[in-house]
């Protein structure tokens, strides 16, 4: 992130308008700006249309409106040598800028010629012949400034202007500059500059000088070059980089509680299923019960109906044919009685187990409802903590674009550097990153080490936020670039570094010993280790086992009666980080031993 910026604006020679705390350890950029002429020296006039202007009316419309875009910039002092129709002399404007121990004494004015017919704009700087570095300095400022005024108001830029006196040196017999300002700047060692926004006397100048309006553009224009110079932030892309980091910082709190509250609610909905099939159970072995007993009542009444036939033949009639079926009949019954003391059986031990069962899945409800009405208040916080500093990341995401489209006109704007984070998921390697103002769509670039040669594996939309590689291989680090791209500028990411991994299985997980729990995992051959997640309620708690063939672990000192959700992911270790693979599925455990 760039400096942190403040503002210091006079009122007068030496009446700060605004101040602003600065941190200590940021230095902040000192300019003075300082109005030409003033008071009883009009500077420049002319008339047009039958009205009477001042340069120094003019000048002072421009130096205000650099104060004022100058205030929106952060880690700055600002200082103007007037603020009303007074005339400060020259050497009192180069004191205070001294006084003040400025980075730069900016001086604002509007040219004249004798024959009314000279045209455009001129950036008066030093020769350079006596402490160049203050030169390099206000040529740089000066040159933006000719470029981004014409391209905004369409006036001539004429360059530099470059005077000496030929009769007055610097230490050396060095030809000192022509200008006071800037003379005087330069003994005192501070770069300083005079810019002549065109002439007041050429009616095609004058046409880009003659509203408030305009003269407030010029006055934005001067400051944006100074800004770039010094290279200072707009308070709103501090604001923007600020509440992008506070986003990131509140999105992961926020998954994790929302993960951990649907997990408990789908823990909520197995248990009320099973207390269900509790109930149906007991239905359905009781129905099973009734269903034996008619169909033994069936059978004795075909039973008794055989008898019957046979005591009603006479003793020459042939009874084989009932005989059989009778046997039959005798033997169904038979078959049915213990059936039905089958059945009988299970139903009194489902009967003997059913209160047990259902008193200890109700406590086990009643503890999960407790945890959920935690998990949910926690879930909520989160949500709201999250959601305020979204609403804060898209104020200030909206502020710091008006303020980009505002320079857009006369400036390139400066794609911001994207912010990528990674993260290992069942499908790859995700990567995620905030909005980058301006950029046209973004390019996700891959390397097989972090000094080699990067290939692009995909473009994305600039609606597009993320991505997930999928052509990744099980303990085998990839090293990502994003870039934010406009037109022909692009913009990188810093290097992302992940080891993709896949999640181990859990294949044995139960109360085994006395407030314990053994749990046992697939291998990752890739793996350094292993972290074990075990959770009770809204507190969480992790034990790491290292060495990839190590597939086991015993948690001990658990609370009895309590329900814990365990879980495994292995990692990996490359350069003194750890990598790590997502969590495996949870397993449930109530602590009964």
């Amino acid at each position: 992130m760039k400096r942190i910026v403040s503002f210091l604006i006079a009122l007068s020679l030496v009446i700060p308008v605004t101040t602003k705390i600065v941190k200590a350890e940021d230095k902040p950029v000192v300019i003075t700006v300082d109005a030409g002429h003033g008071g009883k020296d009009s500077g420049a006039t002319y008339t047009h249309d039958g009205k009477k202007v001042y340069e120094k009316t003019l000048n002072l419309k421009i130096a205000k409106a650099i104060r004022d875009e100058l205030e929106t910039y952060d880690n700055v002092v600002v200082y103007m040598t007037r603020t009303g129709d007074t005339y400060p002399t020259l050497s009192e404007r180069v004191e205070l800028a001294v006084s003040k121990k400025s980075d730069l004494l900016f001086s604002a004015h509007i040219n004249a010629s004798v024959d009314h017919k000279s045209t455009g704009m001129y950036a008066l700087v030093s020769r350079g012949l006596y402490r160049p570095k203050l030169a390099e300095v206000t040529k740089a400022i000066g040159k933006n400034c000719l470029t981004y005024l014409h391209n905004v108001t369409g006036m001539t830029d004429r360059g530099y202007l470059l005077r000496t006196l030929s009769d007055t040196y610097y230490p050396g017999k060095i030809k000192a500059d022509y200008y006071y300002i800037i003379r005087q700047g330069v003994i005192d060692n501070i770069p300083s500059m005079i810019m002549e926004h065109g002439f007041i006397d050429n009616a095609a100048d004058y046409s880009k000088l003659n509203s408030d309006a305009e003269l407030k553009t010029i006055g934005q224009v001067d400051a944006t070059a100074i800004a770039e110079y010094f290279n200072l932030s707009k308070k709103s892309e501090v604001a923007y980089n600020e509440a992008a980091e506070a986003l990131e910082e509140a999105q992961s709190p926020y998954d994790d509680a929302k993960a951990a509250y649907e997990q408990a609610l789908a823990d909520k909905q197995e248990l009320t299923d099973e207390i269900d099939n509790l109930d149906s159970g007991i239905a359905e072995a009781q129905e099973q019960v009734t269903k034996d007993q008619q169909a033994i009542e069936e059978t004795q009444a075909t039973i008794n109906s055989l008898n019957e036939q046979l005591e009603a033949l006479s003793e020459d009639e042939d009874d084989e044919a009932i005989q059989a079926d009778l046997d039959t009949a005798q033997q169904e019954l038979e078959a049915l009685k213990a059936k039905l003391a089958e059945d009988e059986n299970a139903l009194t031990t489902a009967q003997d187990n059913y209160e047990t069962s259902k008193q200890e899945l109700e406590a086990r409800l009643a503890e999960l409802e407790t945890t959920i009405s935690e998990l949910y208040a926690v879930y909520q916080a989160a949500k709201n903590d999250y959601q305020a500093a979204l609403n804060t990341y898209n104020k200030a995401l909206k502020a710091y674009e008006a303020d980009l489209a505002s320079i857009s006109s006369f400036k390139a704007i400066k794609l911001s550097k994207p912010s990528v984070t990674v993260k290992n998921t069942s499908d790859g390697i995700n990567l995620s990153w905030k909005k980058v103002p301006y950029a046209a769509g973004y390019k996700v670039y891959r390397a097989s080490s972090k000094s080699g040669t990067y290939s692009k594996i995909k473009t994305l939309s600039a609606s597009k936020l993320s991505y997930t590689d999928t052509s990744v291989t099980n303990g085998k680090a990839a090293y990502y670039k994003v870039y934010a791209y406009l037109d022909d500028q692009s913009v990188a990411s810093s290097v992302k570094t992940m080891v993709y991994l896949t999640s181990p299985s859990i294949t044995y997980c139960k109360n085994v010993k006395k407030k314990s729990i053994k749990v046992k995992w697939t291998k990752n051959d890739k793996a350094t280790g292993y972290v074990v997640r075990y959770v009770k309620g809204s507190t969480t708690k992790t034990v790491t086992v290292k060495g990839a063939a190590t597939l086991s672990k015993t948690i001990k000192s658990l609370t009895k009666k309590k329900t814990y959700k365990v879980s495994v992911r292995a990692y990996k270790t490359l350069s003194d980080t750890k990598y790590y693979s997502p969590y495996s599925s949870a397993q449930s455990v109530k602590i009964k031993k």
